[in-house]
């Protein structure tokens, strides 16, 4: 396996370096432009046509966008991608990266279980970055997280220099198995105007283990860094996404123990769920976000049986009028970004359509 994904980098290494790379039964299915950094913006690489296996960008430079928007990462489904797309995994990460569109279909078997789905890992993005590194314009669908935004690279100790922020923004995310946001390196950032239509869990923000062991106290907000997380305009519904789950995660998980979390702001934005967690009602909660603007709670399931935390000042419905109002924001949403609306009766995640919008809603 490893000398296939070898294979396949050494290939995008030569596309990147403008060197002709081709199999000699057919040519290859993407491309990949490079425009070298101008004085008012930095370099430029574009990929388009479709991705069958992990792109790596190996020597980011600072201030890279990846324009992806004619860019589709997809399987087999007998072989799924565990991390379709990765950059800034390297010894000194970029400053400031930006990734503009492009879809990924994960692939990912749907009678697989949570557990095997979080043992076979990967996210949609893995990013590195210091500076600010965002995600705009993606569709992502069927991944195990959807995003991983990082400031040290994998193969280092994680150490939270504190000097990265990350931005998500008109994206749209379903399917999602396990954190559509997985957030563990601690940064501050914004969620705007985004729909994650069927996700496990919404946020992680968790102090992890490294081999086996949990240090309590690290220095996970610096003293000068942003200490919020702001989720503004956005759509978030948790469900079931993997085979023989009897319900969701959580809307955050928020784990520092001993070391701090950053407070999340919600604005304008739409909550809803079907189902009590697998893990409680407890898991309902919203870790005493601050709510500016006009929020709505949205339960799906049968009326009365809501056990979760309904925070003042936000607008709690069920029953008809729950589903209708998540319909109608849903719709509104993807109509406004140029995606095709969907049906009242259409709420499974994991059977949703996977393709880029007919129009682009980014600069």
């Amino acid at each position: 396996m490893r000398s296939l994904h070898l294979a396949a980098f050494f290939c995008i290494s030569l596309l990147c370096a403008g060197t002709p790379a081709h199999s000699r039964e057919k040519p290859p299915s993407f491309q990949v432009t490079t425009t070298p950094a101008a004085a008012a913006q930095g370099p430029m690489i574009k990929i388009e046509g479709k991705i069958g296996f992990d792109y790596f960008a190996y020597d980011v430079a600072d201030d890279t966008t990846f324009d992806l928007t004619g860019a589709t990462f997809t399987s087999r489904e007998d072989h799924p991608t565990s991390t379709p797309f990765t950059a800034g995994e390297q010894p000194k990460p970029p400053k400031n990266l930006r990734i503009l569109g492009g879809v990924i279909d994960g692939k990912i078997p749907l009678e697989w279980s949570w557990s095997v789905t979080h043992a076979f890992g990967g996210s949609g993005f893995y990013t590195v970055a210091s500076g600010l590194q965002s995600l705009e314009g993606v569709r992502i669908h069927n991944m195990q997280d959807g995003w991983r935004p990082r400031e040290t690279p994998g193969f280092a100790r994680r150490s939270y220099p504190n000097t990265g922020r990350f931005l998500m923004r008109h994206c749209y995310l379903t399917g999602i198995r396990d954190d559509a946001i997985e957030n563990d390196e601690f940064m501050p950032g914004d969620i705007e105007d985004s729909l994650f239509d069927g996700v496990f869990t919404f946020l992680s923000e968790q102090n992890e283990q490294i081999n086996g062991v949990r240090t309590l106290e690290l220095p996970t907000v610096g003293p000068g860094e942003d200490p919020e997380i702001r989720i503004t305009r956005s759509l978030v519904r948790l469900a079931v996404t993997s085979g023989g789950e009897p319900g969701p995660g959580t809307w955050f998980k928020l784990h520092g123990y001993s070391s701090p979390n950053h407070r999340i702001v919600i604005t304008d934005s739409v909550f809803a769920v079907d189902k009590q967690p697998r893990a409680g009602w407890k898991l309902l909660g919203f870790k005493d976000a601050t709510f500016k603007g006009t929020n709505h709670l949205l339960w799906l399931g049968e009326p009365g049986a809501y056990g979760g935390t309904i925070p003042d000042g936000v607008t709690f419905l069920e029953g008809q009028a729950a589903r209708d109002k998540w319909h109608q924001s849903r719709n509104a949403w993807l109509t406004a970004h140029g995606y095709e609306p969907r049906a009242a009766e259409d709420w499974n995640p994991m059977k949703v359509p996977v393709a880029a919008p007919a129009r682009r809603d980014v600069e």
